[in-house]
């Protein structure tokens, strides 16, 4: 895997990584308070026939992360998705893509394909839970923005990151290699016996203030692609699939028995099966 640094602004500089492998390029988006290289287990086996690649969101991973709120509005997040999507074409020579994005990522890939479609072919998208819906759709963004803000951002030790992490959710469900890149890559060691949040409790919580953004959902109706629209059975966001799939017109939705939102850290052999039959 490599990684590369775009600078977006003179703020803002975004990580990419090229996992490498042959064929059209695939861009993977994370969800809020994730990064791009939790998406490895996902794209291992598919690297024998696409080249993929996945990018930390400002304020995530390795990306710059301002502090101030209105950095992270999430059609900010959407230019900066857009300029990652105009990088690969011109890395990879090719006006041919698919893309798969989870939660706040696949919120965004929705937008970027419906800004880029006339110039770049989407050949086919995967959104897995996207956080979207009409404006009357309670995404309770002042609760999760509380939330976010009162968690841990400060371990003493990876021993206390998994003694207190491990157990709750989400992570209690995670698949175990999901769980060590995200203890491993998930935070910044500061001299050797303090770990801190890359995303941290305040940049999380920005985010959830700035979720559903004004006419998003309604763009759906304006994606060309096929798209396939995925949701675990146990999620409690299950009831958003049907607005979804009634905005979307080529869209198909697959409804996955024992996971919750959080599928492609719970089974991601199993995500990347399905990915594999539907790009394919």
């Amino acid at each position: 895997m490599k990684q590369f640094f775009l600078p977006i602004n003179s703020s803002i500089r975004l990580s990419i990584y090229d996992f490498g492998g042959k064929g059209l390029p695939i861009i993977f988006c994370h969800f809020t308070g994730g990064l791009g290289k939790l998406w490895h287990s996902v794209i291992t086996p598919l690297r024998e026939k696409y080249h993929c690649f996945a990018f930390d969101a400002r304020g995530h991973g390795d990306s710059s992360k301002p502090l101030e709120l209105e950095w992270y509005d999430w059609n900010e997040h959407l230019s900066d998705l857009i300029a990652v999507i105009k990088y690969i074409r011109e890395l990879t020579n090719s006006d041919c893509i698919f893309g798969v994005g989870h939660s706040f990522g696949s919120a965004c890939l929705s937008q970027a394909v419906v800004k880029t479609q006339k110039y770049i072919l989407w050949k086919r998208i995967a959104l897995i839970e996207p956080i979207l819906g009409p404006e009357n759709f309670d995404f309770c963004k002042m609760k999760m923005s509380e939330i976010a803000r009162k968690r841990r951002g400060y371990f003493e030790s990876e021993e206390q990151i998994e003694a207190i992490l491990r157990k709750k959710q989400p992570y209690k469900n995670w698949d175990n290699e999901a769980w060590n890149i995200y203890k491993k890559h998930g935070f910044i060691n500061s001299k050797g016996c303090e770990y801190y949040l890359k995303c941290s409790p305040e940049i999380e919580s920005y985010q959830y203030l700035y979720g559903n953004p004004s006419g998003w959902f309604e763009r759906l109706k304006k994606i060309n692609t096929p798209v396939l629209l995925i949701y675990g059975k146990n999620s409690e966001l299950l009831p958003l699939s049907n607005y979804q799939l009634k905005q979307m017109k080529n869209a198909y939705l697959l409804k996955i028995p024992e996971v919750g939102h959080f599928f492609p850290q719970e089974k991601p052999s199993r995500l990347a099966e399905i990915l594999k039959n539907w790009f394919s």
